[in-house]
């Protein structure tokens, strides 16, 4: 571990309530590999009354993990430079620490709440409304959202074999439903009417990985796309950059023709951030 690992007043200004993102800085800046492993974990009860005091775990994942993590690369420059970061092992390993969690899960606050209800009812409007019968989204995440929906078939795929795990098992008995890892699905692919992205645009933070999930995205629709994303170039964390996606749609996918936009109905508010998005919807129509 690097030297500052025992330096508790440095810990406690940082990261007071992130112990592991403490360990996991000093791990990167002393070049130690860090893995997750699985089915290792044994669960003890905690001496905490968190039903008073609130469960920690879901106070970090909505917000406060993103402060320490900037708490810890502002005060360790080198930092940055030595964490080269991956989009989908991110996910894989943030889907892991969540497997045994209760409450909001990893896909987080936007796949929960009245968010989660909100995007449901405009999805689901809009595949009544034009008698959509079969529908694939990219990045379906741990299940939440999608136990709202209302689709006629679905295909969801996501880059973290975790997850797929897990909604397979979740969705077990319901036969409209299919998930696979994205590379699995690219090996026999197959399109559908409506493709779906919702809060996944502004994680691509690589600019390869965005430029070929935004042509899957598009490749594999056979009428409409649905993205649910903010739409501005401006990087914001270390695993948020927001993207002006129309720009891209313009220039590479011109058979596809913007079709409306459905602003927020919790638009972004500082003093309620997890009860609000920076996201809206757009909808686009394949010309025929």
């Amino acid at each position: 571990m690097y030297k500052d690992v025992l330096k508790e007043e440095i810990f406690m200004e940082l990261c007071p309530y992130g112990d592991d993102l403490w360990f996991w800085a000093m791990a990167v800046l002393n070049g130690t590999k860090i893995n997750v492993v699985r089915d290792n974990l044994k669960m003890q009860s905690s001496f905490v009354d968190t039903a008073k005091s609130g469960a920690l775990w879901i106070e970090n994942a909505k917000w406060r993990n993103d402060w320490q993590i900037q708490n810890l690369l502002k005060f360790y420059p080198d930092l940055k430079q030595k964490v080269a970061f991956d989009s989908n092992e991110y996910w894989e390993i943030r889907y892991k620490s969540h497997e045994d969690s209760q409450g909001l899960g990893a896909s987080g606050v936007g796949s929960y709440g009245d968010l989660a209800i909100f995007k449901a009812k405009v999805i689901n409007d809009f595949v009544k409304k034009h008698k959509i019968q079969s529908v694939i989204e990219w990045g379906c995440g741990d299940g939440n959202q999608l136990s709202l929906a209302e689709y006629p078939q679905y295909t969801g795929l996501d880059v973290s074999p975790c997850v797929i795990e897990k909604v397979k098992k979740q969705f077990a008995n319901d036969k409209s439903k299919m998930f696979y890892e994205v590379g699995e699905f690219l090996e026999n692919p197959s399109s559908v009417e409506l493709g779906l992205s919702l809060d996944v645009m502004y994680h691509l933070i690589n600019d390869e990985i965005f430029e070929s999930y935004m042509r899957n995205l598009f490749a594999y629709a056979q009428k409409f796309v649905i993205i649910y994303s903010s739409n501005k170039d401006q990087p914001h964390t270390q695993h948020v950059r927001h993207r002006q996606f129309s720009s891209w749609v313009q220039k590479n996918a011109v058979e596809w023709k913007f079709k409306t936009m459905i602003p927020n109905a919790y638009p972004y508010d500082e003093n309620k951030p997890n009860e609000s998005s920076f996201c809206d919807f757009y909808m686009y129509e394949k010309q025929k």
